[in-house]
C-alpha cells in the first residue's frame, strides 16, 4: 500500500533557474491556451507529494480562479500534465457562471449592448434578473460585463428569436383548442 504521503518530486528542484525556466514556460503556454488572465500575482506551487495548484487572478485583482493536480500514488511525477491539468481546472472554475446571490449586484449587458448594473433578489427578483441568469448575462465585474458584451448580444438575438418560435408554437395551440 502506497502511503499518501509517498515523496513524488524533488522539492530541492525548486532552488534550480533550470527548472523553475522549465516550470514557467510550461505554465505560460498552457495558461495562453486555456485563455487564463495573465497577470503577475497568477502563482504555480508544486508540493513534494507530486500536487500541483496554479492561482489565476482577474484583472481587477478581485477574483481568484484555482486548478489543483494530485499525482496519482502509482504515477510518476510529469510536471507538464500536472500543470496543464491544474490549469485546465482552474479555466473552468474561469468559465462556470456567475450567479449572483441574493442581494448581490452584479452586471449586465443591456439590450443596447451598455453595461449596467443591479442587484439580484433571488428566485422572488423580477423576470429581467431571471432571463439575464438564464443567458449568462450575469458578471462579478463592469469589465468582465463589457469583454464579453458580444456575446452577450448575440445570445439576446438567439433568446429573441427561440421566444417568437415558442410563442407562434404557443399560439398554434390555443388556436387548436378554442
Amino acid at each position: 500500500m502506497t502511503d499518501s504521503k509517498t515523496v513524488k518530486f524533488d522539492i530541492r528542484q525548486k532552488d534550480s533557474a533550470d527548472f523553475q525556466k522549465y516550470i514557467n514556460e510550461i505554465f505560460l503556454r498552457e495558461a495562453e491556451k486555456a485563455g487564463l488572465p495573465m497577470n503577475t500575482d497568477n502563482s504555480i506551487k508544486w508540493f513534494a507529494n507530486g500536487k500541483i495548484k496554479v492561482t489565476f487572478v482577474d484583472d481587477g485583482n478581485k477574483t481568484n480562479y484555482i486548478g489543483v493536480a494530485k499525482c496519482h500514488p502509482n504515477d510518476a511525477f510529469n510536471p507538464e500534465i500536472g500543470i496543464k491539468l491544474a490549469i485546465e481546472r482552474a479555466a473552468q472554475d474561469m468559465r462556470k457562471p456567475f450567479i449572483p446571490y441574493s442581494g448581490q449586484v452584479y452586471y449586465y449587458v443591456d439590450t443596447d449592448g451598455s453595461v449596467d448594473r443591479t442587484c439580484f433578489f433571488g428566485s422572488f427578483g423580477t423576470i429581467e434578473n431571471q432571463l439575464r441568469v438564464a443567458m449568462g448575462n450575469c458578471f462579478k465585474t463592469g469589465a468582465q460585463a463589457q469583454a464579453n458584451a458580444d456575446i452577450m448580444m448575440k445570445r439576446l438575438k438567439r433568446a429573441i428569436e427561440l421566444l417568437k418560435t415558442l410563442r407562434e408554437e404557443g399560439d398554434e395551440y390555443r388556436g387548436g383548442m378554442m
